[in-house]
């Protein structure tokens, strides 16, 4: 406020806003309030080398019998379930870990040949 009274107009405009949204979900408990927003699963990189092209995933804890893979024409395409345990009756205050079913697709800029594909997971990167 300035000193007669009238008020500044908000240099940062929708900050409060997405405050008080967080500060509301949050009343509803942690699985309303959306701590994974922004997020995309799996984090994925990609290259092209002289070989061709790599996507690399990151899928930490999934097991290989819990991965699908599908390349068509310019698209390779992650189809997963990634489940996320814990103890049913403490308190979760936070959740940044999504879990459930999962899709991710990326596009590459050429035609792919899926007898060339290839896959490899290792460590939590595919």
């Amino acid at each position: 406020m300035q000193r007669d009274g009238t008020r500044f107009g908000d240099p940062f405009p929708g900050l409060g806003l997405r405050r008080e949204l967080m500060q509301l979900l949050d009343r509803f408990g942690p699985e309303a309030a959306p701590d994974t927003a922004g997020q995309v699963f799996p984090a994925v990189n990609l290259y092209e080398t002289a070989e061709g092209y790599e996507l690399r995933a990151e899928l930490p804890g999934l097991r290989v019998e819990d991965l699908e893979v599908a390349v068509e024409r310019d698209q390779v395409t992650l189809r997963g379930q990634r489940e996320i345990a814990y103890d049913e009756s403490a308190s979760l205050h936070r959740r940044e870990r999504p879990r459930g079913r999962f899709a991710r697709s990326v596009r590459l800029p050429v035609l792919l040949d899926p007898d060339k594909a290839e896959a490899v997971y290792e460590n939590g990167v595919l």
